[in-house]
């Protein structure tokens, strides 16, 4: 039931309670002095004791249908905002998918040209084009790092040949 679902006559119960007690005492005080009494009282008691077993039974009652319309009340609005909320996700991942695509093949292509340009290096080839738009960048840096590196290559190739050329010449001026 919806609406004011722990509204019940509290004062019935409470009463039935009281009723059920007084009565079994008094039944088991009867019992040593009056059976006949004893026994009126006993009934009087399982009565009360049924009512307030019919009232319970009617609060758990009560409480299970509460609770269940209540979780259907939760599942409808759950899937209120579950399936609206999923096509949202799904048309961002859809929108967003072109642009996911293009960051990724323009860092793979800047990771390919670094690793070409570093096999070039190791090669020996200085002739390598070093671009300068990405100036403020990690690719910037990157960059700087691998002019900084040709430039030390390039002096220890000019100074190997220069030894070389040193080399010979003492080698010619010695025989």
């Amino acid at each position: 039931k919806a609406g004011n679902f722990y509204e019940f006559n509290s004062g019935t119960l409470d009463n039935e309670l009281k009723n059920y007690r007084n009565a079994a005492s008094i039944a088991i005080e009867m019992l040593t002095v009056n059976f006949n009494l004893s026994e009126k009282y006993m009934l009087k008691a399982t009565v009360s004791f049924n009512k307030l077993n019919n009232l319970l039974s009617g609060i758990m009652s009560e409480t299970t249908e509460h609770i269940s319309h209540e979780m259907k009340e939760e599942l409808q609005l759950i899937n209120s905002i579950y399936w609206p909320l999923s096509i949202i996700v799904v048309l961002i991942a859809i929108f967003m998918a072109p642009l996911i695509y293009r960051i990724l093949r323009d860092l793979s292509e800047n990771f390919s040209w670094i690793e070409r340009s570093l096999n070039m290096l190791r090669q020996g080839n200085t002739e390598i084009d070093l671009p300068t738009e990405f100036s403020g960048t990690e690719m910037g840096k990157i960059c700087r790092s691998l002019d900084k590196f040709r430039a030390a290559l390039i002096k220890v190739r000019d100074s190997q040949t220069a030894l070389t050329e040193k080399n010979r010449r003492l080698i010619e001026e010695s025989e």
